[in-house]
């Protein structure tokens, strides 16, 4: 269940509209309510931005490598997950 949110007018809390006074400062609440604003994505990291130029590449050589690294990547994370199911089907 979505509750609906208010930013308080004295201190700028969000918190629960049906709320009288703001938890957090103890003023008065307007009655009118408001979206709270999304957040922004989050910027990719300079990695991340570094592989998805070697996959935007015309060059062969650098697509190859990049789907290389994303095969290799791929297998070392199954590992480490059947690695961990050992571990947690290993007690019982």
């Amino acid at each position: 269940m979505d509750r609906t949110e208010t930013p308080c007018p004295t201190c700028g809390i969000w918190s629960d509209a049906s709320l009288p006074v703001c938890p957090s400062c103890g003023a008065g609440r307007i009655s009118t309510s408001v979206e709270k604003p999304p957040k922004p994505a989050p910027e990719p990291s300079a990695l991340d931005r570094f592989f998805e130029s070697w996959a935007a590449t015309k060059n062969p050589l650098l697509k190859g490598l990049y789907l290389l690294c994303k095969a290799l990547w791929m297998v070392y994370m199954a590992i480490i997950a059947f690695i961990l199911w050992l571990i947690a089907a290993a007690p019982g």
